[in-house]
């Protein structure tokens, strides 16, 4: 746990990854790679503007963070490649992956991730 969360889940009393979940319900769908980013944002803007690492602060910072486009700027980084033209995605994936023949793995990426894209 960051030192932040650490020190806002002292004051909150419970979890701050919690909390934030429950005031941010569009958080709970992102990969951990964009969170652990966006609480570094959140705690820079903070130091940035040399506010004392509050709750309230916290919530300051990422309504800051929303309101120049940085969040969404940081969702992009962690959204999916779209697929390309043509291409039908497996509902069995992961399975396919990791059961298939590597031949058949190999056909199957190269449509998924064409050269050149």
């Amino acid at each position: 746990m960051s030192y932040l969360l650490e020190r806002l889940s002292r004051e909150l009393g419970t979890d701050a990854r919690e909390e934030a979940n429950r005031r941010h319900p569009e958080l709970r769908i992102l990969p951990d790679e964009h969170v652990e980013q966006l609480i570094d944002a959140v705690d820079y803007v903070m130091d940035y503007q040399g506010w004392p690492k509050t709750v309230d602060n916290a919530e300051r910072a990422y309504r800051v963070l929303e309101a120049n486009g940085e969040l969404g700027r940081i969702a992009a980084q962690y959204a999916p490649a779209p697929a390309p033209e043509g291409f039908s995605p497996r509902d069995d994936e992961e399975e396919f992956l990791q059961s298939a023949p590597i031949s058949e793995v190999a056909e199957y990426l190269k449509a998924k991730y064409p050269t050149g894209q």
